[in-house]
């Protein structure tokens, strides 16, 4: 396996974990029908996405100061945390307003 697979499988891993942490969560607390690996795999990407555009203003800052350079530890961390944590309170979150009286009535 050369260089260029394993930034691809990488690339590929960070854009799926968040949607799946997510995905989880919420098939958890909600009930849903068996759908397609393409249908889900959509749902990964969506959620994902979702989670990364509201840590954009932290993200592309840190990339063009070159800051996972000069911080390798810290970096590491700020990755666990949008990639593993930053999906699991978001949807936790979520099902918390979703559950409130006032939002059940509007939706």
């Amino acid at each position: 396996m050369n260089f260029g697979n394993v930034n691809a499988v990488l690339i590929a891993i960070a854009f799926f974990v968040p949607g799946f942490v997510a995905s989880i969560v919420l098939g958890m607390t909600f009930r849903s029908h068996s759908r397609s690996v393409g249908d889900r795999t959509l749902q990964y990407l969506t959620l994902s996405c979702f989670n990364y555009g509201l840590w954009s203003w932290l993200i592309v800052p840190l990339i063009y100061m070159r800051w996972p350079e000069h911080h390798p530890y810290l970096a590491g961390a700020l990755v666990v945390l949008i990639v593993f944590l930053s999906p699991l309170g978001l949807t936790l979150a979520l099902i918390a307003l979703v559950r409130k009286p006032t939002v059940q009535r509007f939706l």
